[in-house]
């Protein structure tokens, strides 16, 4: 017996807009314009730490120098230390989607 593979649903932003647009009964061109105002903010505030309540927080991370190995050609390589971006969950996003999951 073959095991069942469920196919991924990906919202795109269009379908976001949409979605939030009807159940708030608002102009979906005001909603893009929230969500853009939204990234703006979060973009420009990232550096410091940001959080979207009860979605999670946008943090810079810095990375330390390490060796890493070229899978090609097995060579070993340095990798520079860097700063990346990582968004942490909040508890309540945890909760919400982890125990719909278990349903």
């Amino acid at each position: 017996m073959a095991k069942e593979v469920k196919k991924k649903i990906v919202m795109t932003k269009v379908q976001f807009i949409a979605q939030i647009a009807e159940k708030h009964s608002i102009p979906k061109v005001k909603v893009a314009e929230i969500l853009d105002t939204i990234a703006e903010i979060t973009y420009e505030n990232a550096k410091n730490g940001f959080t979207l309540p009860g979605i999670g927080k946008v943090v810079v991370t810095s990375r330390s120098e390490r060796m890493c190995r070229n899978p090609q050609t097995g060579e070993n390589i340095k990798v520079p230390a860097k700063r990346v971006l990582k968004f942490r969950f909040a508890k309540a996003a945890k909760d919400r989607i982890l125990s719909e999951k278990k349903k």
